[in-house]
């Protein structure tokens, strides 16, 4: 197991968490490395505001060939975990009075002070209700659509693309961070978490005083459940 560890500032113990669970959280990344579903792990987590957990397994490239191991420190795309640090800037500029959610973001960019556009609001684009398709940025992506052509067709319709498909309107909950409970999470009610493209994770859980996030790359085209729920779940299992 080619395991590097972290900065910490304090031991488990230390923040009523189960030491032992940390080798349970590296066997279980181990094994979905033996698996082929992800080429390594990284993550930190931290209660009472000390990170106590710290560090990564596996390889940093795909390549088979390069043997470069993982670090804590390595940088890597966090994808929609963007979304949760825009919301909390976003928020606060509300909380200070300096803008609402209806606010139209025409009123902000000029571009969208124009019909279709001029109907759509900061709520709708922290929603993802806007009807806006995602733009792939300097990333060429084969299963790219035209995005005039999906734009004209959900005016066309009066049917925007709510939420990836999802046709689900009312995405209140869903302003940046995720607010999902069920049977699958160990999680205290009332947990914000989100997921950035099936390979990094962010969990808040504010009754814990709880704090965790992980990145695991996989290794094909598609993301398995036990490289994000499982690992919650295997966190969470050493709180004391």
């Amino acid at each position: 197991m080619a395991y590097t560890e972290g900065k910490t500032d304090c031991k488990p113990a230390e923040v009523d968490y189960d030491e032992s669970r940390i080798q349970a959280l590296n066997k279980h990344f181990q094994g979905l490395i033996n698996d082929g579903e992800i080429q390594g792990a990284s993550y930190c987590v931290s209660r009472y505001g000390k990170v106590f957990m710290h560090g990564a397994i596996g390889q940093k490239s795909f390549k088979q060939d390069d043997k470069t191991p993982l670090t804590p420190d390595c940088v890597y795309y966090i994808a929609s975990l963007t979304k949760v640090f825009t919301a909390v800037a976003i928020m606060k500029l509300v909380e200070d009075g300096v803008t609402r959610l209806d606010v139209p973001v025409g009123e902000i960019l000029p571009q969208f002070n124009t019909p279709p556009f001029n109907a759509i609001t900061l709520f709708h684009l922290l929603t993802h209700t806007s009807g806006l398709h995602a733009d792939p940025s300097c990333f060429d992506n084969k299963y790219q659509s035209s995005y005039w052509g999906i734009i004209e067709t959900a005016y066309e319709r009066r049917k925007p693309d709510y939420c990836w498909k999802a046709n689900v309107q009312d995405r209140g909950y869903g302003i940046g961070f995720d607010m999902r409970n069920g049977p699958a999470f160990t999680f205290s009610h009332g947990t914000f978490m989100h997921e950035g493209w099936g390979y990094c994770s962010l969990y808040i859980d504010p009754e814990e005083e709880l704090a965790a996030a992980w990145f695991v790359p996989f290794t094909r085209d598609e993301w398995f459940s036990r490289a994000q729920y499982s690992v919650q779940n295997v966190i969470w299992s050493g709180l004391m």
